[in-house]
């Protein structure tokens, strides 16, 4: 699926790892098979998710705030809650992601924090002219969590169901054994 069209100066450059090019046949098969039984296995709403991930990468012409504001409505839309928005999507990325909890907190809350100013208007300050200059990072960490979130709903057999990500996820992610056993089965450890 096409979210746009071609772009003649997609920005910085995309690098074709060698983990990606071994992954590459699978996710094309999860994706196919999302495509034909939908997406409604998925917690969250993995289709908007990818969507605004695509649209980091269609919008013409490329502008760091747009890409920011794409890539954080893709973490809305697979990790969002109804309530402290911003804290819980920097709480569950900087959980599932792993590695120093902390300072991935601050950087997603950051990242969070600079989307909100600009969709508000507001003017930005020198933290959030940061934070822009680094949505490349913010790209990396999106596209962990999707490519996680699309193996996970493309399974047959699942061990959590949409339930637990709505309502026993943030219990989870305050327990080391049930993260690490969560991380495993979403293949982010």
């Amino acid at each position: 699926m096409s979210v746009g069209v071609s772009i003649p100066s997609p920005g910085t450059p995309y690098l074709w790892a060698e983990e990606i090019g071994n992954n590459h046949a699978s996710l094309y098969g999860e994706l196919a098979k999302l495509e034909n039984v939908g997406y409604d296995r998925a917690p969250g709403n993995l289709n908007l998710a990818l969507r605004g991930f695509m649209s980091s990468y269609d919008r013409w012409p490329v502008l760091p705030d747009s890409k920011l504001v794409d890539l954080v409505t893709a973490l809305e839309a697979i990790l969002g809650a109804d309530k402290e928005l911003a804290f819980t999507v920097a709480f569950r990325v900087a959980s599932l992601l792993a590695g120093d909890d902390g300072e991935r907190f601050k950087t997603v809350k950051g990242f969070y924090d600079t989307r909100s100013a600009i969709v508000h208007g507001s003017k930005l300050k020198p933290t959030h002219l940061r934070h822009l200059e680094k949505a490349d990072e913010l790209t990396g960490l999106v596209r962990r969590l999707l490519r996680a979130f699309v193996a996970f709903a493309a399974r047959d057999e699942q061990e959590y169901s949409n339930t637990f990500f709505e309502k026993d996820l943030d219990a989870a992610l305050m327990s080391a054994a049930e993260r690490g056993k969560l991380r495993r089965s979403l293949g982010l450890g």
